[in-house]
């Protein structure tokens, strides 16, 4: 897990929304092992099933990975492939960063938009789950733009830093 302190003491108003973000994100995590290791005992010792845990730990799954996703890009916790990077000078791994970082921002933007519009008309037309408990879909699908726009916007802010450390040579973390 990465370190957090840092940014407990960030300020501003989308640092904290992200960081908030990590912990309903975690929370969800954990309850997610609750709710299926409940499934398994009630299950296997009782030989009573429970249908809806399966169905929301699912949900809690897309949930927890959309919430948290800007909070993992923030923390440069996400998979690369760096081994030819590595071999770059500094000043040019920070330029393809910073198209990274652009690239990035473009493309979720693009996922925010077109998921929002979806998640609209599915409101509009009140469609529901099709599985066990019947939840509107648009509640299940919301978090994709909400998500994507998180990380669009940090995105930029990762820009930002990247140009800013560009400007003043500076190669310090950008958390």
């Amino acid at each position: 897990m990465m370190d957090t302190s840092n940014s407990l003491k960030e300020k501003g108003l989308f640092n904290q929304i992200i960081h908030l973000t990590f912990i309903v994100s975690a929370v969800m995590i954990v309850a997610m092992g609750a709710l299926i290791t409940y499934l398994v005992i009630s299950r296997y010792l009782f030989h009573k099933p429970i249908g809806w845990v399966l169905e929301i730990t699912e949900y809690m799954l897309l949930w927890s990975t959309f919430i948290g996703a800007a909070w993992v890009l923030k923390g440069d916790g996400h998979v690369k492939i760096d081994l030819v990077i590595n071999f770059l000078p500094s000043r040019i791994k920070r330029q393809l960063e910073s198209i990274m970082y652009v690239l990035g921002f473009l493309l979720f933007i693009y996922i925010a938009w077109h998921t929002s519009l979806e998640t609209l008309d599915i409101y509009s037309r009140g469609i529901l789950s099709v599985k066990m408990l019947k939840i509107p879909k648009y509640f299940l699908l919301m978090i994709i733009p909400l998500g994507s726009l998180l990380l669009s916007i940090q995105n930029l802010q990762l820009l930002g830093i990247n140009i800013s450390q560009e400007k003043t040579g500076s190669m310090s973390s950008i958390i």
